[in-house]
């Protein structure tokens, strides 16, 4: 419903007039003499606090959208935990061995989830995958051919996606379970858009 706002004290009463914005319970609603605030999907509070992008970023870059790694990197492994809990219970040396695998699992996937690493920026995307072999990526924009996203049944799920990243030469790259995925998609969606319209 419609609120009120007073302006002072007038002829021995108070001088107000009807809210021009309807009121909700629990929402800040911008009056007169305040500032909507508005969200933005760039990160680039969260690049410059990330040492590994602040250690690739040239003069004058600025960060974009960086991907955050999903919690649901854990779970083949805490599936198979769960299994080996169960299976003890009936064949305790099966159900400790997958256990054992299950925590083996679970580490690999702390030690994945600390390593991978995506961003974008204004002029290029960088990005950090692999465990056996290192391998740190950096393309300009105009060298990326496509950024997409593919989901599988347990990213419909769990809400998480893979981003495939293919540049100039049919060279590709995947990192997977990232939690804001079309974020990123629309991030550099609006930046190449962006440079295009500079260019005519």
């Amino acid at each position: 419903m419609a609120g009120w706002w007073c302006t002072g004290w007038a002829s021995g009463g108070w001088s107000c007039q009807p809210w021009p914005t309807p009121l909700f319970f629990g929402r800040r609603s911008s009056g007169p003499g305040t500032t909507k605030r508005r969200r933005t999907t760039t990160m680039a509070a969260t690049g410059e606090t990330d040492p590994w992008l602040a250690g690739l970023l040239v003069e004058g870059e600025t960060p974009m959208a960086a991907a955050r790694i999903h919690p649901g990197i854990y779970w083949r492994g805490a599936t198979l935990l769960v299994l080996g809990v169960a299976l003890a219970i009936v064949v305790m040396p099966l159900g400790v061995l997958l256990i054992a695998a299950a925590g083996l699992m679970l580490c690999l996937a702390a030690v994945l989830q600390s390593y991978l690493r995506l961003a974008l920026t204004d002029r290029r995307v960088l990005a950090r995958y692999g465990l056996l072999v290192n391998q740190v990526v950096t393309l300009d924009l105009d060298k990326v051919e496509s950024l997409e996203t593919e989901q599988m049944l347990p990213g419909l799920v769990l809400g998480y996606a893979d981003i495939v990243i293919t540049g100039v030469g049919l060279r590709a790259f995947r990192i997977p379970f990232v939690a804001n995925a079309e974020d990123l998609r629309r991030a550099y969606s609006e930046r190449r858009h962006h440079a295009q319209t500079a260019k005519e």
